[in-house]
């Protein structure tokens, strides 16, 4: 179940649901208003990559007692927080458009965020989309 009729659950819920919009949706925002600058501020972006890296160290921290953000199985939380981090690790068959090739090149987790990396990448993974492309060769 993505939700939980557990009120501190539903809370906790709630809680990361906040942080997407208000901590990351902050930080994604600054990258697109570089994405679509005459002249990106290299400055900007420093800021953006440093800012997403101390955030997630709240994501980090959770990551580290247990695989999901609330509770042992993927919840609204894990999706509301893992979907706009996915624009921190596309790959170059994902950034075909201009504007996910800029992510690409300038966004990014950052050190010491290896768990949230790897939580990005499980959760995404539960995408239809991401397990029905063909294999790399």
């Amino acid at each position: 179940r993505l939700f939980s009729d557990d009120y501190a659950t539903h809370s906790e819920l709630e809680g990361w649901e906040q942080f997407a919009k208000a901590q990351i949706g902050e930080v994604i925002g600054m990258a697109f208003g570089q994405a679509f600058a005459p002249t990106p501020d290299p400055a900007v972006l420093a800021q953006a990559n440093a800012l997403l890296n101390e955030r997630l160290a709240k994501v980090e921290e959770t990551l580290a007692k247990g695989d999901y953000l609330v509770g042992d199985h993927l919840t609204l939380a894990d999706i509301t927080v893992a979907t706009p981090l996915y624009l921190t690790d596309l790959s170059e068959e994902d950034a075909v458009h201009p504007v996910a090739k800029f992510f690409r090149a300038h966004l990014s987790v950052g050190e010491g965020r290896e768990k949230t990396l790897a939580w990005v990448r499980r959760v995404v993974a539960f995408d239809p989309i991401q397990t029905k492309r063909p294999a790399a060769v």
